[in-house]
């Protein structure tokens, strides 16, 4: 798909990170890339798999915001490879996900969060 077709699809606007966070949980560890108020995508190691359309729970920590959000319900709605690899050669993956219910503490420390990444972008 056309990179041109998923902005026409996109609800909400995206916003490229200022700050760098991390997004985690049991088995992934990855860096945010993007983020919008219904969700963000991340790159990782491409030696864990996360299919997509997968129901998955990620903690989000960003320090610099001294921010902490735990188990935000998520659902993937992309992985692919990237092209680009890591500063150590490995292969990275870019995941996407769309933030599922979220209790009313983790929507308002969600939106303060996202509401700190303020330059955007179209792609």
């Amino acid at each position: 798909m056309r990179q041109a077709d998923i902005s026409e699809r996109r609800k909400h606007q995206r916003f490229q990170m200022l700050d760098y966070a991390l997004v985690f949980n049991d088995t992934v560890l990855g860096e945010i890339v993007d983020i919008s108020e219904g969700g963000f995508a991340f790159k990782h190691k491409a030696d864990v798999e996360i299919p997509v359309a997968t129901e998955v729970n990620f903690d989000i920590m960003c320090t610099v915001k001294g921010i902490l959000i735990e188990q935000l319900p998520c659902h993937t709605v992309s992985s692919f490879n990237m092209e680009e690899s890591s500063p150590d050669k490995q292969i990275m993956k870019k995941c996407g996900a769309k933030l599922g219910s979220l209790t009313r503490e983790q929507a308002e420390l969600y939106k303060h969060f996202q509401g700190t990444q303020q330059v955007s972008f179209s792609s």
